[in-house]
């Protein structure tokens, strides 16, 4: 017996929410340890360096992502060379950062602490850089495994030794300066399994090849500034309006979120090399993948919404009590998750068929429509105006989207993909009336979690739908012996 390519795609999904639940658990943990040990305000100077570390990872990697799971997962057989190349290319990129986010810091007038720990956690983006290209290569061959092990190992470290320098009154220089270490070591550790699973890269630099992947990435790197742009832009607009302490409220409730949207990122990458490989051969099998990604990934957003905007100021206890104040914007967040299923596989459909250009035409109009959306209600509403800009930009991006899918790809059946979802998510929110907040908050979101899941496991037996795919999607079949040995 062997599996399907549905429920491949179900194993290397585990795989891959399993290591990026481990990345977002041990940096929610990390806030959590920050936010208790050094306050408000420490809190939101490292959650502002922090945003500029994520919008500048973006150039660094200079789109080369997706651009290699989608050229590697073609032919195998050129992983090398991509390889080889695309660490030169992100090493050039991650220093043109370095300098364009010290040049950035100065320009906006941060306060020295600001500007010392961004020279400083600025120097981890040429690791980082250097750690996708490895990434998009185990994604590309769909051994996901290997990225679950990395993250284990660097994300344990990182929780421990950071409770430890806290625990010792350590500050915010000697946190960063132990990150910038942490994401060294990750890349040796990546490295390592390059070369003991994988056929040892020639080290050979081929300038022509490298120039030729630079201008088709440009696309790619165009479509990720915007994405960075259309999701952090405001964090940095909140913080010359508002102030750093209100950055501290803002990512506290931001945070909250990233568990989903470490979900779909997730099974996101795992259904990108197969949504490209199937486009040109099998457009139904496409079709049918997409619809049930996006069923699966409603299937999680809405729950989450629901429980958002019942349980925020119970949830937010978990920092501290003063960052409570930040509920009424964690409820405005939580529905950003439901737009944001579908943009991120729409997006992905315009990618998997050749659209790109497309997709970064939609991020531009709606970056174009953030900025101003976020400097007029941050500055009459503060944090909630934050929340209210990014969710009615996801509802743009989303409009856009889908009538681009539609017209260029294929028309996606809104009703078929969540009607399940939308129902399961009315019960869960009559049962959350129900039984109140006097249980506590452990057990109301354990049954809480319960009751939503025997309700859509229930519409799923009937009536079919993304879970029933997965359960079904063995198939007897007889495999090819492999030598233990032999390498990829």
């Amino acid at each position: 017996m062997r599996l399907t390519t549905i429920s491949k795609l179900a194993r290397n999904s585990m795989a891959m929410t399993g290591a990026l639940l481990i990345q977002r658990g041990a940096s929610f943990v990390l806030y959590i340890l920050i936010a208790r040990h050094l306050g408000v305000l420490l809190f939101g100077q490292f959650s502002l360096v922090y945003t500029f570390y994520i919008i500048f990872q973006v150039p660094a990697i200079f789109g080369l992502t997706d651009l290699i799971v989608r050229e590697v997962a073609k032919n195998k057989s050129d992983f090398g060379k991509y390889l080889v190349n695309g660490h030169l290319i992100v090493l050039m990129s991650s220093l043109v950062s370095l300098g364009l986010w010290a040049l950035l810091v100065h320009l906006l007038g941060y306060s020295p602490q600001v500007v010392k720990a961004s020279y400083l956690l600025g120097l981890a983006l040429i690791p980082f850089a250097m750690c996708t290209v490895c990434e998009a290569i185990f994604k590309a061959f769909e051994r996901m495994q290997f990225i679950v092990y990395t993250f284990a190992l660097a994300n344990l470290a990182k929780i421990g030794l950071i409770w430890l320098l806290l625990s010792r009154g350590s500050g915010l220089i000697q946190i960063i300066g132990l990150l910038v270490m942490i994401q060294g070591a990750t890349l040796l550790i990546e490295w390592s399994f390059i070369y003991h699973y994988f056929s040892r890269p020639c080290w050979v630099i081929d300038l022509s090849f490298c120039r030729k992947l630079a201008k088709v990435a440009t696309i790619f790197l165009g479509i990720s500034v915007f994405s960075i742009i259309f999701l952090r832009v405001n964090v940095i607009v909140l913080s010359k309006l508002r102030g750093e302490a209100e950055v501290g409220l803002y990512n506290a409730a931001f945070q909250l979120t990233n568990f989903f949207m470490l979900m779909s990122m997730s099974l996101w990458q795992v259904v990108y090399p197969v949504l490209s490989r199937t486009y040109r051969t099998n457009l139904a099998r496409f079709k049918q993948y997409a619809e049930r990604t996006i069923e699966f990934l409603i299937s999680l957003a809405l729950p989450l919404a629901v429980g958002f905007l019942f349980l925020a100021d119970s949830i937010l206890l978990v920092y501290k009590e003063e960052f409570v104040a930040a509920a009424p914007v964690m409820r405005v967040l939580g529905w950003i998750l439901v737009p944001m299923c579908f943009n991120k596989i729409l997006g992905g459909l315009l990618l998997a068929s050749g659209q790109q250009k497309a997709n970064l035409v939609i991020l531009m109009v709606n970056s174009a429509c953030l900025f101003p959306l976020s400097i007029v209600l941050i500055y009459d509403f503060g944090l909630m105006g934050a929340g209210v800009a990014v969710l009615a930009s996801h509802i743009i991006s989303f409009t856009l989207h889908y009538g681009l899918v539609s017209k260029k790809v294929f028309a996606v059946s809104i009703p078929r993909v969540t009607w399940k979802p939308i129902v399961s998510s009315l019960f869960l929110a009559g049962f959350l009336l129900l039984i109140g907040k006097e249980h506590g908050l452990l057990i109301t979101i354990l049954s809480a979690i319960i009751f939503y899941g025997a309700v859509l496991a229930g519409f799923n037996y009937l009536f079919g739908g993304s879970l029933k795919s997965l359960v079904l999607g063995w198939t007897p079949e007889r495999i090819k012996p492999r030598h233990p040995g032999t390498k990829i």
